[in-house]
């Protein structure tokens, strides 16, 4: 910009102050009165409700009009202080931290409380949050919480008021009766084929050049309604449920134009039917359930990602459940390698070694993310090593996001972050609170992402609200109460009765302390801290045995087993971890949990692609499908493995509500299937070859 030449205090001696100088000056002002504009906004709100709270009921009613005529606020602004309310109000000093403006507290009284904590949890890191955000969330749970019949209508209405806003609202009336007309003129059984064959539609001629004429009629209204029809229906079925009922009516009206619609029974007579009271506006949907439930989004091609260090594979497990595919795994201990590949053949694990001859190969592919399922502190005697081959890895493949686990010392570390950011990447930390993931661990993880120049603001932490706490009892209790069932029945023989009772009264009590509590922090063992918190827990830190422990050390105090500390890191329970030596103990509680990588995963899945996903869906769905499928490994051929979901179950969309209703419909009828097996047979309950039906 030109510099301004302007006079000093000192008329003898000009200074000169550029534009961005001057813009500079003025920011800093500006954002000192919006400061105070919200300062007055929760200022003007807390005095409306102390109003509130303080008036008799009678003068409460007329307070509204009282605020417009008296003190002159217009209406929008007295619905926002009367909306203000004191949930909102003890969020101040983030509001005020966080410098957010009075437009977005007006949005913000517009959110049900989980909305808004996202929103406030979101401000508190230190992400952009403006008043389209804040809508955005709101829309987002506002949809969530719909019921399937609500979300069906809504679809249809949106999808024919945009069409009747093109074509004027009295083409999609016309269209609608004729479309309830032709309905009503359908009989529910009988058959119809190319009505000259069986029996006819009607005895009368009339009556089936009618059906005829009025289906030709709303075939050609409803192709000019929606154009797509007749070039590429797929377009429209991309619309989601309304959008495939209008294709597939469409269908239908070609079929009766020519008459070929067949309607061997009372069933198909309704179904061919619903398909024109969906034009007409009397139903909502006109598909079965378990197809609206079918119908969802899809996602292109998959992203990629290069682990360096995969340790035990959570990183990598977790990454391809957030819909990721693996360039390449490197691992740095065979244990590794082995127990990688005896899980996941189609991930062709490679050593370590290779990574630096293979890398550079990896610049003209593009590579979406580089990671390290084993964290760098993993490697105490080679962190900073381990530091350079990371940052060697990322200057010469060139992600565009990359992901690593470090330590809470590390957040602001220059020496850690300069070379990152002399490659061209921004860089930021994150620590995360894992409890609320559903992960029992009570440490916090610190990360660091980094993205190529001004992508990194696309990305955001996963927030749950609520938040979805897994206690050590819930998340291993059941293996420790084999092993008490186990060692109890061993000690018949070995421990007299009164010691046995002793050691299962002692059992008693920390168990009903593992209801509240999660594990602390891992990797402990040889830390003294923290030997005292896990010996309360009625565990022995010192180390791991992966033999089930005996009725004596479940009452003393127990070491881990890998199959526990599986369940601690959210591992699934079938997950290879390569035998039960204590090394691969010890590259079991450095992994980084699959459900973490997987929410993280999501979130730098939703910055490339652009779209929305539900995390709290996410981290309460499986890791793997319980069943094996065959994939392709490559050179290896067709290998059984268990795959993960789709990741388009978890895009945020009007579908989730269908897929809600359909699997609610699946449990109760496995709930009834259940009780009618009871009503039957009552020893099956009680024998435990049913399970009596829960209200989870």
């Amino acid at each position: 910009m030109e510099p301004s030449p302007v006079n000093s205090q000192n008329p003898g001696k000009a200074a000169v102050v550029t534009d961005d100088e001057r813009l500079l000056a003025a920011k800093a002002e500006l954002l000192q009165f919006r400061q105070k504009q919200t300062e007055y906004f929760l200022k003007a709100a807390s005095k409306i409700l102390q109003l509130k709270d303080g008036l008799r009921k009678t003068q409460r009613d007329t307070l509204i009009s009282w605020l417009r005529t008296e003190v002159g606020f217009s209406g929008a602004e007295v619905r926002s202080y009367f909306e203000c309310d004191e949930s909102l109000m003890a969020q101040q000093d983030v509001i005020l931290a966080n410098r957010l403006s009075p437009d977005v507290l007006r949005a913000l009284v517009k959110c049900d409380e989980g909305a808004r904590t996202e929103c406030l949890v979101k401000a508190r890191r230190g992400e952009h949050i403006d008043a389209r955000r804040v809508g955005e969330i709101r829309e987002f749970h506002r949809a969530a919480a719909m019921s399937a019949e609500r979300t069906a209508r809504r679809l249809r209405a949106r999808l024919f008021g945009q069409a009747s806003r093109r074509l004027g609202a009295e083409a999609k009336v016309c269209l609608e009766k004729n479309a309830a007309t032709l309905a009503a003129m359908l009989p529910d059984e009988g058959t119809v084929d190319r009505f000259h064959e069986e029996r006819t539609l009607s005895g009368s001629e009339k009556l089936r050049d009618t059906v005829i004429e009025l289906a030709r009629g709303l075939r050609k209204d409803v192709e000019s309604m929606f154009p797509d029809l007749k070039k590429e229906p797929a377009l429209l079925s991309n619309s989601g449920v309304a959008g495939v009922s209008v294709v597939e009516a469409w269908n239908v009206l070609r079929k009766l134009e020519i008459g070929v619609v067949q309607l061997r029974s009372q069933f198909d007579g309704r179904k061919t039917r619903s398909f024109l009271e969906f034009i007409a506006g009397t139903r909502s949907s006109a598909l079965s359930s378990w197809k609206e439930a079918s119908i969802a989004p899809r996602i292109g091609v998959p992203p990629t990602f290069v682990d360096i260090d995969a340790g035990v594979g959570g990183t990598v497990l977790g990454l391809q459940a957030a819909g990721f595919e693996p360039a390449a795994v490197f691992a740095g201990e065979k244990a590794c390698i082995e127990a990688i590949a005896s899980n996941k053949p189609s991930w062709r694990p490679r050593d370590v070694s290779e990574l630096a001859s293979m890398q550079d190969s990896f610049g003209a592919k593009e590579v979406d993310l580089v990671t390290s399922g084993l964290p760098w502190h993993h490697h105490k005697a080679f962190r900073k090593d381990k530091c350079g081959r990371a940052q060697r890895a990322v200057k010469a493949i060139r992600p565009k996001y990359f992901l690593f686990e470090t330590l809470a010392k590390d957040i602001g570390d220059m020496d850690l972050k300069k070379p990152f950011e002399e490659a061209g990447y921004d860089v930021a930390w994150h620590s995360l609170d894992v409890r609320s993931y559903g992960i029992a661990q009570a440490k916090r993880r610190v990360v660091m992402v980094g993205a190529r120049k001004e992508l990194l603001g696309n990305f955001s932490i996963p927030v749950i609200h609520p938040p979805r706490p897994c206690s050590l009892a819930q998340a291993m209790g059941d293996l420790v109460d084999g092993y008490i069932s186990e060692a109890t029945s061993n000690a018949e023989m070995t421990v007299d009765t009164k010691t046995r009772q002793r050691l299962l009264d002692d059992i008693s009590k920390w168990r009903e302390l593992w209801k509240h509590e999660c594990a602390p922090d891992l990797p402990v063992p040889g830390v003294s801290r923290k030997r005292n918190a896990w010996k309360d827990l009625g565990i022995d830190i010192t180390g791991y045995d992966n033999n089930p422990p005996s009725l004596e050390k479940l009452g003393t105090g127990f070491q881990l087993t890998n199959d526990m500390l599986k369940r601690i890191h959210g591992f699934p329970d079938h997950w290879d971890v390569g035998g039960t030596s204590s090394s691969n103990s010890k590259l079991l509680e450095s992994a980084f949990p699959p459900v973490v990588a997987k929410l993280l995963g999501l979130a730098i899945h939703s910055a490339l692609a652009g779209v929305e996903f539900d995390y709290r869906r996410a981290a309460a769905s499986r890791m793997l499908h319980l069943k094996q499928s065959l994939v392709n490994a490559g050179p290896l051929g067709n290998v059984l493995e268990y795959r993960p979901p789709g990741v388009s179950e978890f895009i945020v969309g009007p579908h989730l509500a269908f897929k809600d209703r359909e699997l609610q419909r699946t449990k109760d009828r496995v709930k009834n299937r259940r009780r009618s097996r009871q009503r039957h047979d009552p020893a099956l309950i009680r024998d435990g070859a049913v399970p009596v039906p829960s209200n989870d």
